[in-house]
Formats: C-alpha cells, sequence, structure tokens
C-alpha cells in the first residue's frame, strides 16, 4: 500500500499534529483496518496515517507530501505485515504523536 503511493511517514511520539481541511478527507484503510489513511479526496494522495487507541487519536504525516523532505531523517524501511494485531498498536503508541483532525473554519 504505502510503497506502491511513494509514502514515507515522519512520527514523532511527544509531537502534536494538527489536520484541518476545507474539504471532507477520504478514509482509506489496508491490511488490518486498524488505521485509516487520511487521504484528500480530490488528489488521492494520502496526507497521514492515525489510529484510535484506547485514549487518543495517533498518527505520523505523509513526509512524501513535505516541502523540503530533505531535512528529514532518512527513512526506517518496517513490514507491518509480519506483525500481529497488538505489536502493530503497541508499535504505533510507541512512535506516533497525538493528532487532531477538524474541519476549517469558514
Amino acid at each position: 500500500f504505502c510503497p506502491r503511493r511513494n509514502i514515507e511517514y515522519l512520527s514523532e511520539p511527544t509531537a502534536e499534529l494538527h489536520i484541518t481541511y476545507k474539504q471532507p478527507l477520504q478514509s482509506l484503510q489496508q491490511g488490518s483496518k486498524q488505521a485509516d489513511f487520511l487521504a484528500c479526496a480530490q488528489c488521492q494522495n494520502v496526507i497521514a496515517v492515525v489510529y484510535q487507541s484506547d485514549t487518543q487519536l495517533i498518527g505520523a504525516v505523509n513526509a512524501s507530501l513535505l516541502e523540503d523532505k530533505r531535512k528529514c531523517k532518512p527513512a526506517v524501511v518496517v513490514s507491518p505485515k509480519i506483525l500481529s494485531a497488538e505489536e502493530k498498536s503497541n508499535r504505533w503508541a510507541s512512535l506516533w504523536g497525538r493528532v487532531k483532525v477538524a474541519a476549517a473554519m469558514v
């Protein structure tokens, strides 16, 4: 899913990602269907991946869409397909930051 779309995620467990949209986002799911991939409904670019834990919404931003991606550390390749559902959620909880998603005020 992600390699085909040239997606590399940027995450920081202490960060807070705010996603504000003017038009509704498309929510895609893949594999275990635990995470939601938030995409632009017009261009289909995945903006971020989010997971609703027991206590909060956490996620990571698609670094491939950043203006100056070169400032990011090199990507670390992972294969979530080999992880159990619990291992995935534990991994995400340790690496992803809090996310807030809201419609833009007009």
